[in-house]
């Protein structure tokens, strides 16, 4: 199951490389790419170092923060005040679509981790 994690963290992350440099000019794709990067990290030390607790609940965490910084990009990119309809608000708004439905399924695979409601293969 963890290695299905990896798997989608490293999904998450190559998004989230895209999406940090508008971090500036949208404030909420700047969390959901560090989500993704810091859910890597965690799943990359949750393997590495025998599957300790606090890092399964530190991927839980990166996927709260990657849904929540991407739901904030998606009502920015959705505002028709703030955007101008740029190439770059055109992906930003398809890699934070992408990236929603990716958290979810790893948020729902962290918490299986989390919660020991499988055995870890490591």
């Amino acid at each position: 199951m963890e290695f299905l994690a990896l798997l989608t963290w490293l999904l998450l992350a190559g998004l989230g490389v895209v999406l940090l440099p508008f971090a500036l000019a949208t404030p909420g794709a700047g969390l959901a790419g560090l989500g993704g990067l810091g859910g890597l990290s965690a799943s990359i030390l949750f393997i590495v170092l025998g599957a300790p607790d606090w890092a399964a609940w530190a991927q839980v965490g990166m996927a709260t923060l990657g849904i929540g910084g991407a739901s904030i990009a998606d009502m920015w990119l959705s505002d028709d005040k703030v955007i101008s309809g740029t190439r770059a608000e055109v992906i930003q708004a398809g890699v934070v679509g992408l990236q929603l439905p990716f958290f979810g399924v790893v948020m729902f695979i962290s918490l299986l981790i989390a919660l020991h409601a499988t055995e870890p293969v490591i």
